[in-house]
Parts: C-alpha cells; sequence; structure tokens
C-alpha cells in the first residue's frame, strides 16, 4: 500500500526539477503535494471459529451372538428286517399208479399198469411193449417170457426167477429187482437208471449197451457203471 505514495512523491518532485530547469520560469519555493489519501483498506479479521469438526455418531450394528441351531436331525435308520420269508416247500408226493382196468389182458402192448400179477403164469408170455408200470410181479417164476420194450418202471420183480427170457429196450427205471434170479436173460439197451438189484443174481445174462446210473449193484453199492460183474452165481 506504501508504494503509490513513493511514486506520486517521486513524480511531484520530478515536477520540480522540470520547472525549475525551463527557461523563464522561477523556481517556486513552496511545493504543494497534493495531498494523497490513502483509503483505509479494512482487512477483514481472519475467522477463528473453528468449524465444528464433531464426527457424527456411527452406530455399529452389535455383532448378532445368536449361534445358529445346528442341531443335527435324528436319521431314524430302519431296522433291517429279521423276517425270514417263508419258504414252501412243495411235498413231495409219491402218487402210485393207478391200476388197470383188465389185469388178466396179454399181448403186445397189453396194459397192466398197477396190477398185482404175483400169481399169473407168464411162461411163455408174449408182453411186447406192454405197460407192466408199477405192477407186481414179486416171486413170479417164468421162462421164454418176452418182455422186450415194455415198461417196467418201479415194478416189483424182486424174487423172481427168470430164465431164457428177453427184457431187450425194456425201462426198469426204479424197478425193485432185489434177490431176483435171472439166467440167460437178455438185458441189452435196458434202463436201470435207479434200480436196485441187491442180492440179484444174472448168470449167462448180457447187458450190452444198458444205462446204468445211480443203479443199486448186487453188492449194495450205488453207482453208474456196468455192476454185475460183482453179482453172485
Amino acid at each position: 500500500m506504501r508504494r503509490p505514495v513513493i511514486i506520486v512523491s517521486f513524480l511531484a518532485i520530478l515536477s520540480a526539477i522540470l520547472l525549475a530547469c525551463t527557461p523563464g520560469g522561477p523556481i517556486p519555493t513552496t511545493t504543494t503535494v497534493p495531498e494523497t489519501t490513502i483509503p483505509e483498506t479494512t482487512v477483514p479479521e481472519p475467522s477463528t471459529t473453528v468449524p465444528d469438526t464433531t464426527v457424527p455418531e456411527t452406530s455399529v450394528p452389535e455383532p448378532s451372538t445368536t449361534v445358529p441351531d445346528t442341531t443335527v436331525p435324528e436319521t431314524t435308520v430302519p431296522e433291517p428286517s429279521t423276517t425270514v420269508p417263508e419258504t414252501t416247500v412243495p411235498e413231495t408226493t409219491t402218487t402210485l399208479p393207478s391200476v388197470a382196468e383188465d389185469c388178466t389182458a396179454r399181448g403186445n402192448n397189453a396194459d397192466l399198469h398197477g396190477c398185482d400179477l404175483r400169481s399169473a403164469d407168464f411162461s411163455n408170455g408174449n408182453f411186447y411193449q406192454a405197460n407192466l408200470r408199477g405192477a407186481n410181479l414179486s416171486g413170479v417164476t417164468a421162462s421164454n417170457l418176452n418182455l422186450q420194450g415194455a415198461d417196467l418202471t418201479g415194478a416189483n420183480l424182486s424174487g423172481t426167477t427168470l430164465s431164457n427170457s428177453s427184457l431187450y429196450a425194456a425201462d426198469l427205471t426204479a424197478a425193485l429187482l432185489t434177490n431176483s434170479s435171472f439166467t440167460n436173460v437178455n438185458f441189452q439197451s435196458a434202463n436201470l437208471t435207479g434200480a436196485n438189484l441187491t442180492g440179484a443174481a444174472f448168470a449167462s445174462s448180457g447187458f450190452y449197451a444198458a444205462t446204468w446210473s445211480n443203479t443199486t449193484c448186487p453188492n449194495g453199492v450205488v453207482q453208474s457203471t456196468d455192476c454185475t460183474v460183482s453179482s453172485p452165481t
């Protein structure tokens, strides 16, 4: 603010010098320096008011202290069933064959199944391919008897005495031949599966191509091979 005053004073002095040096112009003895009023400059007082720096309260939510329910739900394991299913074993019923209507029939294909033939005379008889299933021939004595191809399944021939006869290709499955005597009897191609020959004798008899399976041999041993070699003579 003082620089303008100095400049004004300097200019006033310079003007006075110039006037003095001007020809014919006296140097005045008194120099009136115009009053220069310097306007007051009001400097605003700096505000000493400190702005409110109050930090607003920040509400921090309290952490939840509630522990989530971690209860493991009960798992119900079904108990294994110990009930054993009932297994019904079907009864094995051994059905005896019915009896033929005419037990006196003779000849080819005669039907004598289930007949009681213990007192019958079979000598020189012909029973080619006859049905003798389950028939009872126990104790029969006969010679020259033709039983070729006859069905003697389950028949009872125990204690019989046969000679010079033929049982060629006869079916003797499960037949009973215990303590019987067979002399010069042809058993070629006969089926002896499950037959019981305990104590039987087979003198001069042939079993070529016969079927042996679970057959009880004359010595009481069960086997599936030709067992007549051990038969008594």
